[in-house]
């Protein structure tokens, strides 16, 4: 999660003011690391919910929209923000 913060920070720096940033990830009700087995080998897998996601953005960022869409077995959160 912390890795994810650092992440907004460095894109906030690279937008122009007013900048879009989209986003997509894994959703949960609650911040959760997952690891998977299967034919591409092991992969840790990172949910979040909209309140981890407004907290990262928070000083940075405008939430423009934030919407729950379902993809396959998951549910995927989908975020635009802009730069402030």
């Amino acid at each position: 999660k912390e890795a994810l913060g650092d992440l907004f920070a460095k894109i906030a720096r690279s937008l122009r003011e007013e900048g879009i940033f989209y986003i997509s990830t894994k959703h949960a009700e609650s911040y959760q690391e997952k690891t998977k087995k299967d034919a591409h080998g092991e992969r840790l897998f990172y949910f979040y919910c909209e309140s981890d996601i407004r907290q990262l953005a928070s000083g940075l960022f405008d939430v423009v929209s934030i919407e729950i869409k379902p993809h396959g077995d998951n549910n995927w959160l989908e975020v635009a923000l802009r730069k402030k």
